[in-house]
């Protein structure tokens, strides 16, 4: 077990070095990059609901997303049922973040070779899952996974 505990938080050490090295690819935040792969991931999300997957304040959200913004990366609009509110969105140069991000996670993935990544792809969905449990359990709230 402890193998397997140590094994999964370098993983996470190497993702977040990841991060770090996107985000300084790009001239942006490792915040940021989090924040786009969150609207990459689960499509256009208000403020409010970015800062809670995010676990910031929405005043910090805010200034975050004034820096995506800023950069091109990303853009608010009309929420489409309701004009009080606004949702967040990609743009294409986001979304260029996000494809260049894809394109290395994918170097790394296929240097496990194409007989286990089925296997290692529904391991990490477990873990992901997991995580997403204990994060809640820890934080006293319901689980985002997947």
């Amino acid at each position: 077990m402890a193998d397997g505990i140590d094994a999964l938080r370098a993983l996470i050490v190497a993702g977040e070095h990841l991060r770090q090295a996107i985000a300084e690819n790009f001239g942006t935040g490792v915040p940021e990059t989090l924040a786009m792969s969150h609207l990459h991931l689960r499509g256009p999300l208000g403020p409010r609901e970015l800062a809670e997957r995010l676990g910031l304040t929405p005043s910090t959200v805010t200034s975050l997303l004034d820096r995506l913004e800023a950069a091109g990366f990303a853009r608010r609009e009309a929420h489409p049922t309701d004009r009080r509110k606004s949702v967040i969105t990609l743009t294409a140069a986001g979304e260029g973040v996000v494809t260049a991000s894809d394109h290395w996670l994918s170097n790394a993935v296929e240097r496990l070779g194409p007989k286990v990544i089925p296997e290692v792809t529904r391991s990490m969905q477990l873990l992901e899952a997991g995580l997403a449990q204990q994060t809640a359990d820890i934080l006293g709230t319901a689980s985002t996974a997947g």
